[in-house]
């Protein structure tokens, strides 16, 4: 491999001829947390800094009367155990305030002797080295010495500075499109809340009143690629991919007994292992043919008066809870048609239901193109991550 001239090959790749590459143990030290459980508390002052904690980016929080591993401005921590094939191990979180953080058992922290902090948590966040501990059958548990050893690549000091705030910047834009994403979905919520709030004059029907209600038929799972040719959908995606308006997912077999969406179709999902909340939402299809999978519910409208948009809004806003309370189930929850079929739909005339599911859509177009945005930015964050931190562009 020709190496081109400014750069040099090292353990850990190509880099530039000025940076060099040093054991973790060589720019930063490490303590473990300490358990704070015993001092969990709603009014506690300090912030527990556990997974979930770091996973989430610092937005699920719990709170400790008592702070036994206190950690500093700048100190990176980092998740040093997780389930196989977890999306937890070696995520970091750099501390932004003194005295305020408490660091939770198994969770490493580390604090630089010579490094710039923000550009070494960019180096160590999900490092591939930490990654490789991950067997995929067995829980990882990072021991500190291995921490320790992780090779990183270390620029000039300025550099590092110029880097961490590059990315530093890329992360502001996407925090505040994803600010602006749940800004826009509170907008809607309020709004929609007051549009289809029961008002007088609107008629009164049960769902078995307007709707016939049937279930899905089996699809195979491991024919399901985005390769394939046909669309179809599983009760999963009623979870994963739900909106008001669902889009299908494609199979490679066309089943010859499968039960086909007709446009305005509504649907539910059957069951569920996490809560019979999420059995309650509903979700409306508008394309004929696409295939459903064994556990789906599905109301087929033969009252043409009624908008499918908007009796699946009514539904999600103003029926949720009611339909929850009716699954049944401990450790897997269930929804079944019959029940149903007395829930009740309060609609006004067609044109009104148009003008509010024509509001819907406008905001879920809205808030989709920030959505494609923001996938937009951390791909190309991906990118810069990529070219910075081994040096393919400098910005000194």
């Amino acid at each position: 491999m020709v190496v081109e001239d400014g750069y040099k090959q090292t353990d850990v790749g190509v880099i530039p001829s000025d940076w060099n590459v040093e054991k973790l143990g060589n720019v930063a030290i490490f303590f473990n947390g300490k358990a704070h459980e015993n001092y969990i508390s709603d009014i506690g002052d300090y912030v527990v800094v556990n997974s979930k904690f770091i996973s989430s980016d610092g937005k699920i929080a719990k709170f400790s009367l008592k702070n036994d591993c206190k950690l500093s401005e700048n100190d990176i921590t980092i998740v040093m155990s997780d389930i196989p094939n977890g999306k937890a191990l070696a995520k970091c979180f750099i501390i932004d305030k003194n005295d305020i953080y408490a660091l939770n058992q198994r969770i490493g922290g580390l604090r630089t002797l010579c490094a710039f902090p923000k550009y070494l948590f960019y180096q160590l966040n999900r490092n591939t080295y930490f990654l490789s501990y991950d067997s995929g059958s067995g829980q990882t548990n990072l021991r500190k010495q291995e921490v320790l050893d992780c090779p990183v690549i270390i620029p000039p000091l300025p550099e590092q500075t110029a880097i961490a705030t590059a990315l530093s910047d890329m992360d502001t834009l996407i925090a505040q499109t994803e600010k602006l994403i749940e800004k826009k979905k509170a907008i809607k919520q309020g709004v929609m809340q007051e549009l289809l709030r029961p008002k007088e004059g609107w008629e009164k029907k049960k769902i078995s009143e307007a709707f016939n209600i049937f279930k899905g038929r089996g699809l195979s799972k491991n024919k399901i690629s985005e390769y394939g040719e046909y669309p179809c959908i599983l009760y999963g995606e009623l979870f994963t991919t739900y909106k008001e308006e669902i889009t299908e997912i494609f199979s490679k077999t066309n089943y010859s007994e499968a039960v086909n969406s007709v446009e305005g179709d509504i649907l539910f999902p059957g069951s569920t292992t996490t809560t019979g909340a999420d059995l309650a939402k509903a979700s409306a299809i508008f394309k004929d043919g696409v295939q459903l999978g064994g556990d789906i519910i599905i109301l087929r409208k033969y009252d043409f008066n009624l908008d499918s948009l908007f009796v699946t809004n009514f539904l999600n806003y103003y029926r949720k809870n009611e339909i929850a309370q009716l699954t049944k189930g401990i450790t897997i929850h269930h929804l079944y048609g019959k029940d149903l079929s007395g829930i009740e739909i309060e609609f006004p005339n067609q044109s009104i239901q148009m003008s509010i599911s024509n509001a819907s859509r406008d905001f879920d177009l809205e808030i989709s193109s920030l959505q494609k945005k923001l996938q937009k930015l951390i791909f190309e964050k991906h990118g810069m991550m990529q070219a910075l931190l081994t040096g393919k562009i400098r910005l000194v």
